[in-house]
C-alpha cells in the first residue's frame, strides 16, 4: 500500500477456457478495488504470491508459471504506471524448478525476491534473486542441512540490511524456523527461535521491519500461531493467541505501522468448525485478537496484510456456500481508524 488511494493485491484465478490458473492483480484507487490486466507465460498455470510497490510507477509482483513438462519456473511482473509486463528471471539449479513467494523493493535498482528452487527430486533449497536496475540475478543464499529449505517472505530496512524467513526440514523429521539476513555483502543464517525446542513443526511465513533493531516474523508452531521478534541481538518467541476451542491456527503475514502498532493475519479453526479469518494486533505490550468478519458460511483465510496509520487491508480467499465443487473467491477486509 503506497497510500490510502493506491494499493495492490495479487493472486490467481481459474480460467475455464484454458483450464489453468492465470495471474490476478487488483488495484485500490481509494474508493474501489478493480482488476488490472496482467500477462501470463505459456498456457498452463501462472500464480502470483507477493507484491511490493516502490512508487505509483514502480511495482513488482512475483510467483511462478508452469512450463512444458510441468516444470514450475519463477515469474516476475513489473508495473510501470501504464501496464504490467513480464520481466525475465532465472530459475537456477540442476532441475530448473522454482517458485518466488515474496518481494520487497528498496530502490529502483535494489529489489529482492525470495522462494525456493529444487536441487533434486523433492528437495528444495532457498532461492534469493536481486534486481540491480536492469537484470534479475540469483544470489547465493545459505541453507540448513541438505533436506528441504524454503523462504516465504522478505523485508528490508535498507540496502545493507534485509531479512528473509521460512523453514527447513531438520532432525526429528520436523520443520524448524529459518531466518536469513543480508548485510550488504552476503546472506547468512541467523539463529531463530522454535517453540518446544523444535519438537514439532515451526514455520515462518511473514516478516516486517520496525526499525534498525526490531523485526517481526510470524507463522505457526504445531497447530498454533507463532510470533517472533528480533531485539537487535537475538530472536525471541513472543506469546500470541490461538482462538477457538480447537486451538488450531496460524499467522501468514505481518505489517508494521509503528513500534506500538503491528498487525498480523492468518486463519484458525472456529468453533463451528470452519476455517475463519484471524487478525491480531500488537499494542506495544501484547498480541490480542481483533474481531474480523467472514464471507458466507464456509472456509475463509487471510494470506497477507498491508497497514498504514489510518488504513489497513487484509487479503485472502473464501469459499462459496458448501456444495460440491464450491468455487473459491477473493476476500479483502479493510479497516479505517
Amino acid at each position: 500500500m503506497l497510500s490510502a488511494h493506491d494499493a495492490w493485491a495479487v493472486g490467481n484465478y481459474f480460467d475455464t477456457g484454458l483450464q489453468a490458473e492465470q495471474t490476478l492483480i487488483q488495484h485500490w484507487d481509494g474508493t474501489t478495488w478493480s482488476i488490472a490486466s496482467s500477462p501470463n507465460m505459456g498456457s498452463a498455470d501462472n500464480l502470483l504470491f507477493g507484491v511490493s510497490a516502490l512508487t505509483s510507477e514502480d511495482v513488482w509482483a512475483v510467483g511462478s508459471w508452469t512450463a512444458p513438462q510441468n516444470y514450475s519456473k519463477t515469474l516476475i511482473l513489473h508495473w510501470n504506471g501504464v501496464e504490467w509486463s513480464v520481466v525475465p528471471s532465472p530459475t537456477p539449479g540442476p532441475v530448473g524448478y522454482g517458485f518466488l513467494f515474496d518481494v520487497t523493493a528498496i530502490a529502483a535498482d535494489d529489489v529482492w525476491a525470495v522462494g525456493d528452487a529444487e536441487i533434486s527430486i523433492g528437495i528444495t533449497h532457498t532461492l534469493v534473486e536481486h534486481w540491480n536496475g536492469s537484470t534479475w540475478r540469483a544470489v547465493r543464499s545459505p541453507n540448513r542441512g541438505e533436506l528441504p529449505n524454503a523462504l516465504g517472505a522478505v523485508a528490508a530496512i535498507g540496502p545493507d540490511d534485509a531479512w528473509a524467513v521460512g523453514s527447513w526440514f531438520g532432525p526429528g523429521d520436523v520443520y524448524r524456523t529459518l531466518v536469513l539476513r543480508w548485510d550488504g555483502t552476503d546472506w547468512s543464517v541467523v539463529p531463530s527461535a522454535n517453540v518446544k525446542g523444535g519438537a514439532e513443526d515451526n514455520t515462518l511465513s511473514g516478516v516486517a521491519v520496525v526499525g534498525g533493531s526490531k523485526v517481526w516474523a510470524v507463522g505457526a508452531h504445531g497447530s498454533q500461531t507463532l510470533a517472533e521478534r528480533w531485539n537487535g541481538s537475538a530472536w525471541r518467541v513472543v506469546p500470541s493467541p490461538t482462538p477457538g476451542i480447537h486451538q488450531n491456527g496460524g499467522l501468514a503475514d505481518v505489517a508494521v505501522v509503528a513500534g506500538s502498532e503491528v498487525w498480523a493475519v492468518g486463519s484458525y479453526v472456529s468453533d463451528t468448525p470452519r476455517l475463519a479469518t484471524l487478525i491480531e494486533r500488537w499494542d506495544g505490550t501484547s498480541w490480542t485478537v481483533e474481531p474480523s468478519p467472514n464471507a458466507g458460511t464456509s472456509d475463509n483465510e487471510l494470506l497477507a496484510v498491508a497497514a498504514r496509520k489510518h488504513l489497513q487491508f487484509a487479503v485472502g480467499n473464501h469459499f462459496a456456500p458448501r456444495q460440491s465443487g464450491a468455487p473459491q473467491r477473493t476476500l479483502i477486509l479493510g479497516r479505517r481508524s
